[in-house]
């Protein structure tokens, strides 16, 4: 987690967006999990806080989900005594926040490392993420050891009642796995979902001015190497660079489980905090917008729809963003000014459905259009 993200690429191979295409008009999920945005903690005594005005500071942003750090390597329950901190896990819960687990992973030594996801879920985390970055790039072999031995523990854990299924094992990596050489592949078959190092704001300029485009190359990325299982992104903050607005497109982007690393302090500007307390916690995740046809709603609306060359979409007044893709993924306009009514030219287009998105008021809306 510590170390740099190097630069992506855009590698747009497809786009898993079944579960918003729907017939109904409007769809409220209203699921209990809709919005779990969280953030990570490294060292906690380097960000001036103790676990208990944390708790109180990031509930009160409206923050749903905490990723502590347990273990570097081996367990050491004296060094990273928050493995097995019980009033830790209590402080957040009663904030009404989970507590996720993670730890920094090498090659070797698996089950001396797995063993910290174990000692976790008897102290009461609700979830555990495992840190692997350059030392597996290419390395299939340990990978695999890796997390054969985690999902060990974790099935012994389910065994002994310390845990049930609502916890979840989970892998953080790059952003960008295919230029190091990580077989995801590899992994798939132990984890419950996957939290990319989508770190825009250290890759530049370019990749700020473009975040949706560039939060969907991940997943597209991820889902073209063989993720099969949900996928989180991590958003970097750590130079103060990025923008609120930016972290909402970010957070718009990538959905309900979205965070940030990491909480400021120990080598990253406090100021950092100014950002945090604008971004909107509360983006809502439960309210999705599906919309097809124009008689059928008074939002999310393409017409005509069917079309043959141009279409309109109707988006807030003022100018919106809105993405369009194609049934495979593949984004074929990207307008980061689009106001409401204007021409979409979608003459050289292939007859077949596309799908349309923007946010609006805060709601993730999704069109599908269909080209004659």
């Amino acid at each position: 987690m510590f170390l740099n993200n190097i630069m992506t690429k855009p590698i747009l191979f497809f786009l898993l967006l079944s579960q918003m295409l729907i017939s109904a008009t409007t769809v409220k999920a209203q699921e209990p999990d809709c919005n779990k945005l969280g953030a990570w903690v490294w060292y906690v005594e380097q960000t001036g806080f103790t676990h208990e005005t944390l708790a109180d500071t990031l509930s009160s942003l409206g923050l749903k989900r905490i990723y502590v750090k347990v273990a570097d390597g081996i367990m050491d329950t004296i060094w990273w005594h928050t493995i097995v901190d019980e009033a830790l896990i209590e402080t957040y819960h009663s904030h009404e926040m989970e507590v996720y687990g993670w730890s920094y992973n090498y090659p070797g030594s698996e089950f001396g490392q797995a063993q910290a996801l174990y000692k976790a879920a008897q102290t009461g985390y609700d979830g555990y993420v495992v840190d692997v970055e350059h030392q597996f790039d290419g390395d299939s072999a340990n990978l695999y050891n890796l997390f054969n031995a985690f999902a060990f523990y974790k099935n012994l854990a389910l065994e002994h009642n310390l845990v049930d299924t609502a916890f979840k094992l989970g892998i953080t990596t790059w952003g960008n796995p295919i230029d190091h050489w990580f077989r995801i592949d590899v992994v798939d078959p132990f984890v419950d979902a996957y939290f990319p190092q989508t770190y825009v704001e250290i890759w530049g300029n370019s990749y700020l001015n473009n975040i949706t485009f560039w939060v969907d190359s991940t997943y597209n990325e991820y889902r073209a190497i063989g993720a099969t299982k949900p996928i989180h992104q991590i958003c970097a903050t750590e130079r103060d660079v990025i923008t609120a607005a930016q972290i909402n497109e970010f957070i718009a982007a990538s959905g309900a489980k979205s965070s940030l690393w990491r909480v400021p302090g120990g080598g990253t500007p406090l100021s950092i905090w100014n950002t945090w307390n604008e971004v909107n916690w509360h983006m809502n995740f439960c309210d999705t917008i599906v919309g097809t046809h124009t008689n059928e709603m008074a939002h999310g609306v393409a017409r005509p729809n069917p079309f043959s060359n141009y279409f309109q979409l109707d988006v807030p007044s003022g100018s919106s963003h809105i993405m369009i893709l194609d049934i495979t993924g593949r984004v074929i306009c990207n307008e980061r000014n689009y106001d409401d009514g204007d021409l979409i030219d979608g003459r050289n287009w292939r007859p077949g459905v596309y799908i349309c998105r923007w946010v609006e008021e805060n709601r993730l809306v999704t069109v599908k259009v269909i080209k004659q």
